[in-house]
């Protein structure tokens, strides 16, 4: 009976001893954080941001590109196009006259026919592309094709036009409240004249006529 008792004795010692070792940890571990000692590693969280979910991932793509100034909206893009194009060394210094069509693409490219300039019934294509026009590709042509009809001086048809007609389509397409993002322009020069398009805009309940000038504003915006 008396050995139990002292074995029982030793038992609470022994388990007293270690209560008291742990809360001497414990509390010199709160004062190692406190006094900014502890000899945690942080290297490896400071170096490694937590991953981001899908949803902040679209977030910051959405604003990243809102950052960026559509090609379009950037008339000063538009006129290094044009500047690039008269640079060319087949257009250098000449008279340079657009067949039927040009189109401008929100994007950053450029699609247009150009009459050449040495051959006069003869048409050539460019697309510009990444800031860089392409070499010029031949057209074909039928015996019906007379190309003086349906050309226009690039004089009287700079790019920084498309600039204003993109501007005002954009701010109708506001006005009556579409959901469409097409903002592509062009301008059709058959019989030497200058039209720009689209003609017409919608929303989900109603249609829209619009025309423009040959600088780019508005001539006329109704309801049909």
């Amino acid at each position: 009976m008396k050995k139990v008792f002292v074995r029982s004795l030793v038992s609470l010692f022994i388990t007293a001893s270690l209560l008291q070792m742990s809360c001497q940890s414990f509390v010199n571990s709160l004062k190692e954080t406190k006094e900014g000692t502890t000899d945690i590693d942080t290297t490896a969280a400071e170096i490694e941001p937590a991953p981001r979910s899908s949803q902040e991932a679209v977030a910051v793509e959405q604003e990243e590109r809102a950052d960026e100034t559509p090609f379009l909206a950037d008339s000063s893009a538009l006129i290094a196009a044009e500047r690039s194009l008269r640079d060319r060394p087949e257009l250098r210094g000449q008279d340079i006259f657009i067949y039927r069509s040009v189109h401008f693409y929100d994007d950053g490219r450029i699609s247009l026919k150009v009459q050449h300039p040495q051959q006069k019934n003869y048409v050539d294509s460019y697309d510009y592309r990444d800031g860089k026009w392409s070499d010029p590709s031949p057209v074909v042509l039928s015996k019906r094709d007379i190309v003086a009809k349906d050309i226009v001086s690039l004089n009287s048809l700079p790019f920084k036009t498309a600039n204003q007609v993109f501007l005002h389509l954009k701010e109708k397409l506001q006005q009556i409240g579409s959901r469409s993002e097409d903002y592509t322009v062009y301008a059709i020069t058959s019989g030497n004249e200058i039209r720009w398009y689209p003609r017409t805009i919608s929303n989900e309940r109603s249609k829209y006529s619009i025309e423009f000038n040959a600088d780019g504003t508005i001539r006329s915006f109704e309801q049909e």
